[in-house]
């Protein structure tokens, strides 16, 4: 609850300020700086991190292909520095001389290592998500419900406790009963899971020590398989595990939700920036797409974590360019006013392959969860993986990494970027450059869908990327030849004659943002990604047009990025801030009257009120009325706290109060009651019975309260929880 949170740190602030002399001015300091200095060590560390991630990683990857004769421990591109006569091939090992022959035993070995890799953090991963079992948001213990009837209306106190609470004809709309799931919390992006605990709710293990230990080795160990994933989603939830356990370190964090969300918001903008090198990009990211409270002060400190890990990336020096930037791309042509029509054409087809993309995701996730494969994570992954490494070694662009891949893709055909493969003789060698581009995007298209959906560290950027690069490269290599052999088509008048006015590379980077803005809805900072990434000013408009077109076509067939179908796919409690929709109810019609109520000025045995705890409204409370007046509120696990306190005191025996009248002279008289007024909610936020459902929504996304109390003149009359009303506005679709 933002407001409590918000209430308490105030009240914490005024004891600072309250402080005199040079310790309060120490305090004061240190109350300021805490914050900034909490940044700094998490981009430092994020940066260590993913810094070590690609390291390990490709030195992992190289492992398929063979190994280094001057140094096991150096990787491909270290060994092939100059020459590349000390790099031994598995053929080679077994001094196979014969292509046809050498090339099957690669093959072998590639899958083989692959499935390897990949089974040691797989049984990592599902032993600690079968320790990790939630069911989240249901409650299945349905033992009462209830239909209005306050405990303490009852006058016969000698009856049986049962006669209070009997009621069980039916269960309260917060006991519903909800099929069992299991969460693998290291599995996945974990930008939809960070998304739901930054509108407020919290998911208990899922930015743990436990997870972001088994996140990244298992991260290593998938990109070093070959697995067609990407590691910017896991890189965010992995920083996000960062700032969380490193903000339990200060007592102003640890103990206040709301303000450690605002540290999380900064963490999730260290991810991408150490995932791209790009730190505007970061900021911009978790404003757009994360964040769901974004206030100046935490978009700073977002752009300082996001600075810090970038520089600390760049010192460590990972990709072995002196750079922070995952590809490294400049253009010297410019481009030619002619061309906004295929950029357009570009962004209009990345929308489309976002749209069908989501949709084949999401249908195959409905088909996987029929499979028997299902209930054998371990297996199915084992056969993804060797899956993936046969059909990965099919050519040399499946048979790479897909960053490598998108690299060499982005780069331009000149004298300085000499490619590893044909890509620049697509003049003399059109037919078969363009067959073996279309073969590796019908590979990378199909081994995505089924990789995303299995369960090890995953991300949705680098595969989209790359199937948007293979396209953008295919259409600017066709443009290319058709200019050479129509120069004088109206579509290329303005194109010089002394020189090809098209650069494929261009193309590619094009439907690499459009793929990724097709699928994730990313704008503004999608843009600046990209700029980032290839640092030339010049392109920023083709960049604009292409995305703009792109969200344009994907948002006419759905609204909804991935993250957000896998939000509603996974039943996660996200009230989308970006979205109001047109109400059809009123509030009557979504509140709940029939409540569990408290009366202010009966006094309740701690028996009675266990018995009322047993209703198990985790996400709810009890309003406090005083003759239908409401007084106070308060939730299932404050008043659960306050009994355990009390049992641990050893004052059970006494009656409960929640009006602080029976104090005497304002002081707690142990020995006579429990009072139980410092875990109420004195003024809890109340709506008229007759406001809007538009009122009532902006209060529950503006405030982030759990709850609205219903009144009509004064007298409380029902209330409204947040889950109740996300599952309404999920109903409207």
């Amino acid at each position: 609850d933002w407001i409590h949170d918000y209430v308490r740190d105030k009240a914490r602030l005024r004891k600072i300020v309250n402080k005199l002399g040079i310790k309060g001015q120490i305090f004061k300091f240190w109350d300021k700086s805490v914050g900034w200095m909490l940044v700094v060590i998490i981009g430092i560390i994020c940066g260590v991190v993913a810094a070590g991630i690609e390291i390990s990683s490709k030195w992992l990857f190289d492992r398929k292909l063979g190994y280094c004769k001057r140094s096991f421990a150096l990787n491909r591109e270290l060994c092939c520095q100059y020459i590349c006569d000390e790099w031994v091939t598995w053929a080679s090992l077994f001094n196979v001389k014969d292509e046809e022959k050498g090339y099957i035993i690669n093959w072998i070995f590639y899958g083989l290592i692959a499935v390897c890799i990949l089974l040691e953090p797989n049984f990592k991963i599902n032993d600690h998500n079968t320790s990790s079992n939630t069911k989240y948001g249901s409650i299945t213990d349905s033992t009462i419900s209830h239909k209005g009837k306050n405990p303490a209306e009852n006058d016969d106190t000698d009856q049986n406790d049962n006669n209070h609470f009997n009621f069980q004809n039916e269960k309260h709309y917060l006991q519903e009963e909800k099929p069992e799931k299991i969460y693998c919390y290291a599995a996945g992006s974990g930008i939809p899971e960070v998304k739901t605990i930054l509108s407020g709710f919290v998911i208990r293990g899922f930015l743990g020590i436990k997870t972001l230990v088994t996140k990244v080795i298992g991260l290593i160990f998938s990109i070093s398989a070959g697995l067609i994933i990407g590691t910017q989603g896991p890189l965010v939830h992995i920083c996000s595990c960062i700032g969380n356990i490193v903000s339990r370190c200060f007592k102003k964090y640890k103990h206040n939700e709301a303000k450690k969300r605002e540290i999380l918001s900064a963490a999730c903008s260290s991810g991408v920036a150490v995932a791209f090198g790009a730190p505007i990009g970061g900021v911009l990211f978790s404003f757009e797409e994360v964040s769901y409270y974004f206030p100046q002060k935490t978009m700073w400190r977002s752009f300082i974590a996001a600075m810090v890990a970038a520089v600390t990336l760049k010192y460590t020096n990972p990709y072995r360019t002196g750079k922070a930037v995952l590809f490294e791309v400049v253009y010297n042509k410019q481009w030619y006013y002619f061309e906004l029509f295929y950029f357009a054409i570009i962004g209009i087809l990345g929308g489309l392959f976002g749209t069908f993309f989501i949709k084949i995701n999401l249908k195959w996730r409905k088909i996987r969860k029929n499979l028997k494969i299902n209930k054998f994570p371990i297996l199915e992954v084992v056969i993804v993986s060797l899956i993936s490494g046969l059909l990965g070694y099919i050519n040399s662009y499946s048979r790479i990494g897909n960053a490598e891949l998108i690299g060499d893709l982005f780069k331009e055909c000149n004298s300085n970027n000499k490619s590893k493969h044909n890509l620049c003789d697509h003049n003399e060698l059109f037919g078969p450059v363009v067959h073996d581009l279309l073969i590796t995007l019908f590979i990378k298209v199909f081994l995505t869908t089924i990789t995303l959906c299995i369960r090890v560290p995953c991300g949705y950027f680098i595969p989209t990327m790359a199937a948007g690069a293979l396209s953008g490269r295919i259409i600017g290599i066709c443009l290319l030849k058709l200019i050479k052999l129509y120069p004088s088509l109206f579509l290329f008048s303005f194109c010089p004659t002394d020189g090809e006015c098209i650069t494929p590379g261009v193309y590619a980077m094009l439907g690499a943002a459009s793929a990724l803005c097709g699928v994730t809805r990313m704008t503004i900072s999608l843009v600046v990604i990209m700029f980032e990434l290839t640092g030339g000013v010049s392109y920023v408009i083709p960049i604009m047009i292409t995305i703009l077109a792109a969200k344009w076509t994907a948002d006419a067939f759905n609204k909804n990025s991935i993250f957000d179908c896998l939000i509603e796919e996974n039943d996660y409690p996200y009230l989308n801030n970006k979205r109001i929709p047109v109400h059809q109810k009123s509030i009557v019609d979504i509140m709940d009257s029939d409540v569990v109520t408290l009366e202010v000025n009966y006094k309740y045995s701690v028996d009675e009120l266990v018995d009322i705890l047993n209703y198990k409204l985790y996400d709810g409370g009890f309003p406090i009325l005083d003759n239908d007046i409401l007084v106070g509120y308060i939730a299932f696990n404050e008043l659960e706290h306050a009994i355990y306190l009390i049992r641990k005191l050893s004052w059970d025996n006494k009656p409960c109060c929640f009006k602080q009248d029976y104090v005497k002279d304002g002081n707690l008289v142990q020995p006579e009651i429990n009072d139980l007024t410092p875990w109420v909610d004195q003024a809890p936020l109340m709506i008229s019975v007759n406001s809007s459902m538009e009122l009532a929504t902006e209060m529950f996304v503006r405030l982030g309260t759990r709850y609205l109390c219903v009144v009509l003149d004064g007298r409380f009359v029902g209330v409204i929880h947040k889950k109740v009303l996300i599952k309404y506005i999920k109903s409207l679709k």
